[in-house]
């Protein structure tokens, strides 16, 4: 049998001497390089981690003269937190063991059917079981990081029911509600009118694993203001549960843009047309007219014929003081448009 030879530091909680013996020569059997260190009640426990700062393993027998049974299992959890506790008790009770286990407890191994295989093997499970365990911890704190600190609102929805089951802070601030009230809500109800066979179909049932989808919806906040918003989603699993993760854009100042190019974009196409068509017929006219009235006044017409010129230059003079001041006036009012819309964005 090969010995492992990892320098295991080891902290022993345990009041009994031979006890104590005992579970040294069965280390002492499997493991090479290991440091052990002794704690009599939890009073020295707690001055050993504290002095030691790290162990692999803590063993830890569940009767001390100070301290015993849950009570004691509860402490040693918070003083040592990220270090594998295993309980070694002389009590064979398994609704204890598993209340023990359900706190946190790594493993629960009775003294009586202790032998060498059995212990080195709950300590090398214990300290892989407990690395794992912490890594999924900082992983999930690393994801809640990132959720929190995004800048856009972004939640998370049973993809069942719609409920919200998390929302980010960006998500508070932009729609106005509370953490509780957004917790409490369905996605339909930041837009009602929205169809909602139609919205979970196209945001949650059509998704495969790993596929982003895009929509634009119209949502309301909390002060009834609606705003138009782009939505990318994905479905992920979130403590062993599969729940669809949304980030969401609002897209509505930029809707809000797009429209006021639009509509300065219609205002100079009408100017535009003003001036190429609308002006130019009847300047084309005032121009024949004149050229009439100066062969009629070579001619020499009468004095009906140059009234009837006249008005005729009049009205063409008329309209097309009318067309110009259209456009002006259109010209003015993109101007004033595309102040407006400066001071807003």
């Amino acid at each position: 049998m090969q010995l492992d030879v990892n320098p295991y530091r080891i902290l022993i909680i345990e009041d009994n001497l031979g006890d104590k013996v005992l579970i040294e020569e069965y280390l002492n059997a499997r493991v090479v390089a290991a440091e052990l260190l002794w704690a009599e009640s939890l009073k020295e426990a707690r001055k050993r981690i504290a002095e030691e700062q790290f162990f692999d393993v803590i063993l830890m027998d569940l009767t001390l003269p100070d301290s015993a049974g849950e009570s004691l299992i509860r402490t040693m959890l918070k003083l040592a937190h990220k270090t594998p506790i295993i309980v070694l008790t002389g009590y064979d009770s398994l609704s204890f063991a598993k209340r023990s286990m359900g706190l946190g407890i790594n493993d629960y191994l009775v003294k009586d059917e202790l032998d060498e295989t059995t212990l080195y093997k709950s300590i090398c499970y214990s300290i892989e079981r407990k690395k794992y365990i912490l890594e999924l911890k900082n992983s999930e704190q690393r994801y809640s990081d990132i959720f929190q600190m995004s800048p856009q609102p972004a939640w998370c929805v049973d993809t069942q029911t719609q409920k919200f089951l998390e929302v980010n802070d960006a998500s508070i601030t932009h729609y106005g509600y509370s953490r509780d009230e957004f917790l409490a809500m369905r996605l339909n109800d930041l837009c009602p009118e929205m169809c909602m066979d139609s919205f979970a179909h196209s945001t949650v049932e059509s998704h495969t694993d790993r596929t982003s989808f895009v929509g634009v919806y119209c949502h309301y906040k909390k002060d009834g203001q609606d705003i138009i918003v782009e939505i990318k989603s994905r479905l992920i699993h979130r403590q062993g549960q599969q729940v669809c993760l949304m980030l969401v854009n609002d897209i509505t100042a930029q809707r809000e843009y797009i429209k006021n190019i639009e509509y300065q974009n219609q205002m100079l196409q009408d100017i535009i047309w003003a001036q190429s068509h609308q002006v130019r017929a009847p300047l084309a006219r005032l121009q024949g007219l004149v050229q009439l009235l100066q062969i009629h006044d070579l001619r020499g017409s009468t004095t009906q014929e140059s009234a009837t010129l006249l008005a005729a230059i009049q009205d063409s003079s008329q309209e097309l003081d009318h067309i110009i001041r259209t456009v002006v006036k259109k010209t003015e009012d993109v101007q004033i448009h595309l102040r407006q819309s400066t001071l807003l964005s």
